[in-house]
């Protein structure tokens, strides 16, 4: 990116307005999502695991979304980004959302485990397991989310990836829980982030961290396509 463009206050103002546009259509995408949490609460609607399993299918086409547009919107500010938004965010009710849906899937029988534990006891041996599943699973979706948003490859392709990403990059994984920890406590002071920037800033920052690599694993595509070398990833622009 030109870095004039870091100090250039229209730059700046037309950044600021993306954010929050895409914020905004991102919690639209969601909505019978955003509905149920406002009817019943989010602690209620997570305890309804089915429920908040169907309604959350929405969760992944509108993420894949947002990456693939901020990705955009950081590589080329002038581009239409909300276009990009709703052509990914119909597109990718696919096969593309086949890896996230895996996740979604495997958390939602994990929901059962603690009821499982109260009518078999000797499972809570498995509860450091549990948890440690847990928390890699809710890694991976963001960056899962980033890797379908950019890259053409297969299921396990995609799976493997991510992967590695969480395992050899671990300031990422890091930076998504110390947002997350962020977010709690600004929802508290300042409910209105939700509506205006939480989602959308979170893949603005966690686009631009990887933004030089990812640029250069696009760069690597181009080659390899240049050479006819087809188990290469291939970049969704």
């Amino acid at each position: 990116m030109d870095e004039k463009r870091h100090v250039n206050p229209i730059f700046l103002t037309q950044t600021v307005i993306r954010i929050i546009v895409l914020n905004v259509l991102f919690i639209g995408s969601n909505l019978p999502l955003v509905a149920a949490a406002l009817l019943f609460g989010p602690s209620t609607l997570a305890e309804s695991s089915f429920l908040f399993f169907i309604l959350s299918l929405t969760l992944g086409p509108s993420l894949i979304a947002l990456f693939r547009s901020s990705f955009k919107a950081i590589e080329l500010p002038d581009a239409g980004c909300y276009r990009v938004f709703f052509t990914t965010y119909i597109q990718s009710f696919s096969k593309e959302m086949l890896p996230l849906m895996f996740i979604q899937l495997v958390l939602f029988f994990l929901s059962f485990f603690n009821l499982a534990m109260s009518l078999f006891p000797v499972l809570s041996l498995l509860a450091p397991v549990y948890l440690f599943s847990k928390l890699v699973l809710m890694l991976l979706f963001p960056i899962l989310s980033l890797e379908i948003a950019l890259f053409q490859n297969t299921f396990q392709t995609n799976i493997k990836n991510a992967l590695i990403i969480l395992f050899k990059k671990p300031l990422l994984p890091l930076f998504t829980v110390i947002y997350a920890v962020f977010v709690l406590l600004l929802v508290n002071e300042f409910p209105a982030s939700l509506l205006l920037f939480v989602f959308s800033l979170f893949t603005f920052l966690f686009t631009s961290f990887s933004f030089n690599d990812l640029q250069h694993r696009i760069n690597q595509r181009l080659t390899a396509e240049k050479d006819d070398l087809p188990d290469e990833p291939t970049s969704q622009f």
